[in-house]
């Protein structure tokens, strides 16, 4: 008895002082911090980029972070998304080096808090209905000297970019001056005003020019004048239709002098239509600026788009059943030039209906492509394009080379105007002559940047983002990557690369990529099959109109035996035809859901069996080793 009773007592006192080891661990651990991020894309982790931005401040940064914390029914998934914003934001305090200090208020109503909040421009959220109610505060103020920035409101459709709207705002802080970015434009990208009624209506900023406006010194670029403004750190081009020779000199000249620009030149311009009854339609002649890429050694072909069918996107048709469009390139990851920083980390771009860039450049200039298509690709005419709802899949004809769609030239570029400027005055004594007043150059005198993108729509809100409600506050969720690859190179093209990589902190969408592989083949069966079925419908068409014409004209409203036999037969073939695409279309699904079936298997049975066998093995190592 008394064995027992010590060996109870013993087993109790393991018992507390093994508690007490564990609580003792606990305090000395709670000042470190452990993490380990296996996520696939480190959405739990600082980027490089916020690494390199935090690591090169020189400026002490202040984040005041406004969470209304105390207010009463508060949905859980918002208090869950303000500790995620918490976390990142101590993250980021974390390896700032002391640089970063975080700040965090609850702004209750009629408290200095929230006065401090609506003073800042942090915005109050209503939880009411109509309006009413108590309010919200989610949002982050930057301060460092003088300087202040603002995120009214953090919108959980965002969480995607919330990396990049924090180091943003320490950026617009720290630095000293804004980038000047010239923007050349043929349509308005930075909105329209409505100045008068029965005018035009209003027109908001495309998002992308919103965030440049926010980022940098945009100064507009009038396609009617003859020079581009001082001290520009990149031209901005956009679809630039219709511009006169006096610009495109400028442009050579800029370029001669070692400037960077960014050109989205667009064949087939398909963004904002419902504006064309008022505006007119975006205009379309590029000839003026192509003679700039001629004199690259480059063409952009204004009459085919490029088409892919490896690349094909999943379109919604007029008849409301889903079409694979060809010419509507949904680039994935491998499509994407990974090894470059500003597209380095994206993994899904649109481009509809997009030109290929082709030729070889000039000596002196070295390119880098920075987005293909698949070695699969080809090309269809852009009238075929625009108007068939599955981008002309049948006028596709392969080339079995990837086309580029969007380069990068850099070194030292020729002049698209040899004979020198052409607003000088007429060449005198059968010599050209040159305009003393523009400093014309007829060659290089510092290698220069051009990126060349052979689409436009990739800027357009329709393709890039989905407009959201958050609360009464106007949002938008990123669709794909569209605007991290403009920003990004802007970003670099500017000299300002700390926030490239930044703005997705992963991808939270994973295409079933062998799933799209089963269709695009079945796709192409069907396509076959129904190529066989127009070819005899033809024929039996034609077949028809012969016997009719060799009948006699008095039996012209009657069906003759062989017309009779004719009809008979292609129902037949008809119906066979039909039967085999019916065939298809099951096969087809039989194939997707034995793939599903698999899936499930694998998830719900194989990787649970295979952690129940390890922890068995773990179980009976460790027997054995006390044995």
């Amino acid at each position: 008895m008394t064995n027992i009773f010590t060996k109870r007592l013993s087993g109790g006192a393991a018992l507390l002082v093994g508690l007490a080891i564990l609580i003792v661990l606990n305090v000395l651990a709670a000042g470190f911090r452990w993490r380990a991020d296996w996520t696939e894309d480190r959405v739990y982790s600082l980027s490089p980029g916020a690494l390199d931005l935090l690591k090169s401040l020189d400026r002490d940064v202040t984040l005041k972070f406004y969470f209304t914390s105390s207010l009463e029914g508060l949905p859980a998934p918002l208090k869950q998304y303000a500790q995620r914003v918490t976390e990142l934001l101590r993250e980021i305090t974390l390896y700032s080096q002391g640089h970063v200090v975080l700040e965090t208020y609850d702004p209750k109503p009629d408290s200095d808090e929230e006065e401090w909040a609506q003073r800042y421009g942090v915005e109050a959220q209503s939880l009411g209905m109509l309006g009413g109610g108590p309010d919200l505060y989610l949002g982050l103020v930057a301060v460092s000297g003088g300087k202040e920035a603002v995120l009214p409101v953090f919108s959980p459709a965002q969480e995607p970019e919330l990396e990049y709207l924090v180091m943003r705002l320490i950026s617009e802080v720290t630095r000293l001056r804004k980038p000047r970015v010239g923007l050349l434009s043929s349509v308005p990208v930075t909105g329209v005003n409505s100045m008068f009624p029965g005018g035009p209506r209003g027109m908001e900023p495309w998002l992308f020019a919103g965030e440049l406006q926010r980022l940098y010194e945009v100064v507009p670029v009038a396609i009617s004048e003859d020079k581009l403004p001082d001290d520009l750190d990149l031209l901005l081009v956009i679809q630039p239709a219709n511009l006169p020779d006096g610009i495109l000199f400028a442009i050579d000249q800029y370029l001669l002098r070692g400037g960077h620009m960014l050109a989205y030149v667009d064949p087939a311009f398909l963004s904002d239509p419902d504006l064309s009854s008022e505006y007119g339609r975006p205009p379309r002649d590029l000839r003026g600026f192509i003679r700039l890429i001629k004199a690259w050694g480059l063409e952009l072909d204004t009459e085919q788009a490029a088409a892919d069918r490896t690349y094909a996107t999943r379109v919604r048709t007029s008849q409301g059943t889903a079409a694979r469009n060809v010419a509507w390139l949904s680039l994935l990851e491998e499509a994407i030039n990974q090894d470059e920083l500003a597209t380095r980390g994206l993994r899904s771009l649109l481009l509809p209906v997009a030109g290929a860039i082709k030729g070889q450049p000039v000596e002196g200039l070295q390119q880098t492509t920075l987005l293909q298509t698949s070695p699969q690709a080809g090309s269809v005419p852009i009238a075929v394009a625009e108007v068939s709802e599955d981008g002309g899949a049948a006028n596709l004809t392969p080339v079995s080379e990837a086309l580029p769609l969007a380069i990068r030239l850099q070194g030292r570029f020729k002049s698209a105007f040899p004979e020198g400027s052409p607003l000088a005055p007429p060449p005198t004594g059968g010599q050209a002559v040159e305009n003393p007043a523009t400093n014309a150059l007829k060659e290089a005198v510092a290698d220069g940047v051009v990126v060349l993108v052979g689409d436009a729509d990739i800027l357009a809100d329709r393709f890039a983002a989905r407009a959201l409600n958050f609360f009464g506050r106007n949002t938008y969720e990123p669709l794909n990557d569209n605007l991290s690859f403009t920003l990004n190179l802007v970003e670099q093209l500017s000299g300002r690369p700390e926030l490239i990589g930044l703005r997705r902190r992963g991808s939270f969408s994973r295409p079933f990529t062998r799933v799209i592989a089963l269709e695009r083949e079945a796709q192409d069966r069907w396509r076959r099959e129904e190529t066989e079925l127009q070819n005899k419908l033809m024929a039996t068409q034609s077949r028809l109109e012969e016997l009719q014409s060799s009948k006699d004209p008095n039996q012209t409203y009657i069906i003759s035996p062989e017309q009779q036999q004719e009809i008979e037969q292609f129902r037949k073939e008809l119906f066979q035809t039909r039967r085999a695409l019916k065939d298809v279309r099951k096969k087809l699904r039989q194939d997707i859901e034995q793939l599903g079936f698999r899936l499930k298997v694998i998830n719900l049975g194989l990787m649970p069996a295979l952690v129940g066998l390890f922890g068995m093995a773990r179980g009976l190592s460790r027997r054995r080793k006390a044995l």
